[in-house]
Parts: structure tokens; C-alpha cells; sequence
């Protein structure tokens, strides 16, 4: 038989402060909407291959996720790049770089979620780091844009250099 032992009187203040240190130190509040995933990614653009495609990845990193509502070590729920090959996801999506070949002229795709999903409130074009400095990407709308049953990802187009 096994038997329960209440902890020693002097364990209890050790108990409560394990407890108050997991509730300040828990995760930030999830990316939801196109704000403020605009401040946790970046985009790297390769080499033109034959001035017909670039090879483009979104990246999130502690170096450009400085204004991201999440720390740079809590991953998102999930990200895909989108191409005609599929949308697989990556689970928990922290600093893996995030790759498609893109039509040079054209826009490169991506979507990630965090949390509930992507409200779709705020769609629209959104200032975002790339290696070239800053361009304007489009976000939205919200949607299943990566595989499998989840949805509410955020779709990401950002241009891609001629």
C-alpha cells in the first residue's frame, strides 16, 4: 500500500513560492493578430536562380523578435511555408528557418498560429525586416493555410525582388 504525507509546516512557504514563480514566469501572451506577428518575423531573401527565382525564409529570432510579445525562447504554436509542394507545418515554430523558391517579381507565402489563431481583425499591409531592409507585406486573411486540421493561421505574402 502506498501512503500520502502532508508536508512539514515548513514546506508549505517553499510550496507557495514554486507556485507564484510559475505564474510570473509562465508564457507571454499568444501572436493573434497581424500586428503583432509583423514584430516576431523576418524575411531572408537567397540568391536569384536564373533571374527567374529567389529563395525566400521567414525566420523568427531572439535578433528580430526584440518587440515580439512573446520571448524569443517560446515557440509559436505552428508555421508553414507555402508552395506547391505542400504547406507542411512545424509544431511549436521557435527559430527554424521557414523556406520557398518564389517567382522573382512575385511574393513568397507563409503563415503561422499562436494561441486561438489569427482574429483577422486587422488584415491589411504591415512593415516587416527583411535582408534588403523594409517592405511592406500583406497579412491575411485568416484560414486553414498549413496542413492539417488546425486553421487560423495568419497568411503572410511578403514581395520578392526582381
Amino acid at each position: 500500500f502506498f501512503s500520502f504525507q502532508m508536508p512539514s509546516a515548513h514546506a508549505k512557504p517553499l510550496i507557495f513560492l514554486l507556485l507564484v514563480t510559475t505564474i510570473i514566469y509562465s508564457d507571454a501572451a499568444p501572436v493573434e493578430t497581424c500586428a503583432e506577428g509583423a514584430n516576431c518575423i523576418h524575411f531572408v531573401y537567397g540568391d536569384c536562380d536564373n533571374d527567374e527565382h529567389r529563395l525566400v525564409c521567414m525566420i523568427r529570432s531572439a535578433g528580430f523578435a526584440d518587440t515580439c510579445v512573446k520571448a524569443s525562447h517560446e515557440g509559436l504554436s505552428h508555421a508553414c511555408p507555402i508552395n506547391e509542394c505542400g504547406n507542411s507545418k512545424i509544431q511549436s515554430w521557435l527559430a527554424q528557418e521557414l523556406c520557398v523558391e518564389a517567382d522573382a517579381g512575385g511574393n513568397a507565402s507563409f503563415a503561422f498560429k499562436d494561441g486561438g489563431g489569427c482574429q483577422g481583425t486587422d488584415d491589411g499591409l504591415y512593415e516587416v525586416n527583411t535582408t534588403n531592409g523594409t517592405v511592406n507585406a500583406t497579412c491575411g486573411p485568416s484560414g486553414q493555410h498549413c496542413a492539417g486540421q488546425s486553421g487560423g493561421e495568419c497568411l503572410w505574402k511578403v514581395p520578392v525582388p526582381g
